[in-house]
C-alpha cells in the first residue's frame, strides 16, 4: 500500500527540522571544543537541546531566551552562552531581543551599573565576562580607614561630644578627686598615669587611667599629647 502524498511531505518536513536541530547542537559542540572545554553543569544531550532550542541555526537569540529572568542573570546566562567577554552595547540588545523586559529608556547604562556591582561578572579590557573564567582574579574591594583611636583601660567611658556629656559628681578624697588636686597643684607640669599613680601612692594603675580619663571628659583637665595630662588651662 503507497502512503498518500501528503503524509510523506510532512515526515520530510519533519526530519529537515530535526536536521536543522542536529546541525546546530553539531556546530554548538565543536564551538565548545574548539574553547578547550566541556559544557558545564549538566550532562551533554541536556546542554545541547537547551542551547538549540534558545539558539536558531543562524546564532539569533531566541525571543523568550531570557523570559521572566532578572536583568544581571540574564546577562550571566548570556555570557554562558555565548562563552567569551562581550561589550555592553552587544550584551544590551542581546538582552532585550531574548525577552529582558525593560522600562528604562537607557538600558545601556542601566545595565553596566548592575553587573558592576554584581560579583559575578568583571571587565576584562572594557568587555564583560564572567568572574569564574578567571579563577585568579580577585574582586577589589576599597575599605575605608578605621579612624586612630588611642587605646583606653577597660571599663572606661566613651568619650561623649560636648554638650552631651554630663559631669560626675565626686569626692576631693577621691581618686579622681586626688588626681585632679595634683594636677592643679602642678598647672605647667605633664603626668602620664604611671606618674600620677607614683605621685599618689596608687595601687592601681588601671584606676588611675579611669580617673584621667573621666576628668578628661569632664573637660576638667587636658591632654595636650597622647598619654599626657595636664591642668586644664583657665582663662
Amino acid at each position: 500500500m503507497s502512503q498518500e502524498p501528503n503524509n510523506i511531505d510532512a515526515a520530510i518536513a519533519d526530519l529537515e527540522s530535526w536536521l536543522v536541530r542536529i546541525s546546530t547542537a553539531i556546530e554548538t559542540l565543536k564551538y565548545f571544543r574548539s574553547q578547550g572545554g566541556a559544557l558545564p553543569g549538566m550532562p551533554a544531550s541536556v546542554e545541547v537541546e537547551r542551547v538549540s532550542e534558545r539558539v536558531s541555526s543562524n546564532g539569533d537569540i531566541a525571543h523568550d531566551t531570557f523570559f521572566q529572568m532578572t536583568v544581571a542573570d540574564a546577562a550571566a546566562k548570556y555570557l554562558g552562552m555565548v562563552k567569551k567577554t562581550t561589550r555592553i552595547p552587544e550584551l544590551s540588545d542581546a538582552l532585550l531581543k531574548g525577552g529582558v523586559k525593560s522600562s528604562s529608556k537607557k538600558f545601556p547604562d542601566m545595565l553596566r551599573i548592575m553587573i558592576r556591582r554584581d560579583p559575578r561578572f568583571v571587565n576584562v579590557n572594557s568587555e564583560w565576562g564572567l568572574r569564574e573564567w578567571y579563577p585568579g582574579m580577585r574582586r577589589g574591594t576599597k575599605v575605608a580607614p578605621e579612624p586612630s583611636i588611642e587605646p583606653k583601660p577597660s571599663g572606661v567611658p566613651i568619650k561623649k561630644p560636648k554638650g552631651e556629656h554630663k559631669k560626675e559628681a565626686f569626692s576631693p578624697d577621691s581618686l579622681r578627686g586626688r588626681t585632679l588636686n595634683l594636677l592643679n597643684s602642678k598647672p605647667n607640669e605633664l603626668f602620664s598615669a604611671a606618674k600620677v599613680t607614683e605621685a599618689l601612692g596608687a595601687d592601681h594603675k588601671p584606676s588611675v587611667a579611669a580617673a584621667l580619663s573621666g576628668l578628661l571628659a569632664d573637660h576638667l583637665i587636658a591632654r595636650p599629647q597622647k598619654g599626657q595630662y595636664q591642668a586644664q588651662k583657665r582663662p
